[in-house]
C-alpha cells in the first residue's frame, strides 16, 4: 500500500526490491510528498499455491535504518479472503529473521507492519516465504 518511488535514488524504495535477491537494495514506505500512516502492507503473489510454514524478513542493511518492529502475517488463495497466520516482533539486526507461522495453504502472503522503530517509516531489504508445494 506504499512505496517510495523517487526519494531513495535509482533502484531503491520500490516494492520489487523486496524480491530481487539483493541485500543492497530496499523497499521504503512513502515519505516524499507525504507519508502513508501505519499499518503498511506488502502482498506477494507466489504464482502458485504453497503450504507456507515460515516467513523471513531482512531489515534494510543500513546502520541507522532498521525500521520494522512488529506486525502480522496473512495468507490467501484469492487475495480477497485473508487468514491471519501469526505475528512478529523484528529485531534490529542485519541477518534474515525467520518467523514460524501456522502452516496455511495459499498463493499470496501479506506482511502487515503495525509498528516501526522510526515513527511511521518502514523499510526492508528482502522478504521470503518458506513452505511445501
Amino acid at each position: 500500500n506504499t512505496e517510495e518511488k523517487s526519494g531513495e535514488g535509482a533502484g531503491n524504495g520500490i516494492a520489487t526490491c523486496l524480491l530481487d535477491g539483493k541485500l543492497s537494495s530496499f523497499w521504503h514506505s512513502q515519505w516524499k510528498n507525504g507519508s502513508v500512516p501505519l499499518p503498511h502492507e506488502i502482498i506477494v503473489d507466489m504464482k502458485k499455491e504453497m503450504l507456507i510454514t515460515n516467513i523471513g524478513l531482512v531489515q534494510r542493511q543500513h546502520d541507522s535504518y532498521r525500521d520494522v518492529h512488529g506486525g502480522e502475517f496473512f495468507v490467501s488463495s484469492d487475495k480477497v479472503n485473508w487468514t491471519s497466520v501469526g505475528t512478529f516482533q523484528a529485531q534490529k539486526i542485519l541477518e534474515t529473521q525467520i518467523f514460524s507461522v501456522t502452516p496455511t495453504k495459499g498463493r499470496y502472503f501479506k506482511i502487515q507492519i503495525t509498528s516501526s522503530n522510526r515513527d511511521a517509516n518502514s523499510s526492508l531489504a528482502e522478504v521470503y516465504a518458506y513452505g511445501i508445494e
